[in-house]
């Protein structure tokens, strides 16, 4: 089934930003693609539907969606865990989301990266050092 955008919005895009869980539901049970509607759940910071939207995750989108859980402070939920956790096991994912974590004073998702991912180059390691002292929280610099 095909469902047009409207102003460049799908409909589960529109439905995760408002937090409409029976909407969202409904539309993945359909088979909508879910592209970019976990971000729009994690801006409107709706854990219950981040929780349903988390386990559609594309890999491809696994960067980004770290990106947003850090800048918006979502609270860590075990589908949201699991999704950092799946995050972790790309490097080059794991390091973006590192980079997040650090920018935005997430040291909660640096443990659960850091967990789940391989060792860092010393180069690697002062880009993710160097984004924690640019934020200014003394959590991510530790």
């Amino acid at each position: 089934m095909f469902f047009q955008a409207i102003r460049g919005q799908t409909l589960l895009m529109a439905a995760a930003w408002k937090g409409g869980d029976e909407t969202v539901s409904m539309l993945l049970d359909l088979g909508v693609k879910t592209d970019s509607a976990l971000k729009w759940a994690i801006r409107s910071k709706s854990i219950s539907t981040i929780s349903l939207l988390a386990p559609t995750a594309c890999p491809s989108h696994l960067a980004g969606i770290l990106t947003a859980l850090a800048a918006e402070q979502v609270q860590l939920l075990p589908p949201i865990h699991n999704l950092i956790e799946k995050a972790a096991e790309d490097k080059e994912t794991a390091i973006s989301g590192l980079k997040s974590a650090a920018f935005y004073g997430r040291p909660d998702i640096i443990r659960i990266i850091g967990r789940g991912m391989q060792s860092l180059t010393d180069l690697e390691a002062q880009e993710v050092l160097r984004e924690a002292v640019m934020s200014d929280s003394s959590e991510t610099v530790k």
